[in-house]
């Protein structure tokens, strides 16, 4: 399936996911909502998604401390990058405002 833009002046950005879908890392879910993420963005033939506001990204067990988490999830991603046997992502974490996002470029071949 080919994904056809509604308006030739139109730039399609990348999807977005909202942390706090994701609570819980160590949950087999959230590999899941990753790999579909994953999958969509191919179908749509993004190479970039985020995940935005990791502010309220709580899994189990981490400390306040947002490096560790942010570590946690690319650890999750770049596992389920591997199972997709897709390149390994590059990663850039965002300010806006207040918030913090995690933005994953993807490499599809």
């Amino acid at each position: 399936m080919r994904y056809r833009q509604a308006h030739s002046g139109w730039t399609a950005g990348p999807l977005a996911l909202a942390a706090a879908d994701l609570t819980d890392l160590e949950d087999p879910g959230s590999a899941e909502t990753i790999r579909s993420l994953i999958q969509i963005s191919q179908t749509l033939e993004r190479e970039q998604f985020m995940i935005v506001n990791l502010e309220f990204l709580v899994p189990d067990g981490a400390s306040d401390n947002v490096a560790e988490r942010v570590n946690m999830l690319r650890c999750v991603i770049d596992e389920t990058v591997s199972e997709m046997n897709l390149s390994a992502p590059r990663y850039a974490l965002e300010e806006r405002g207040p918030s913090l996002d995690l933005r994953v470029k993807l490499t599809f071949h």
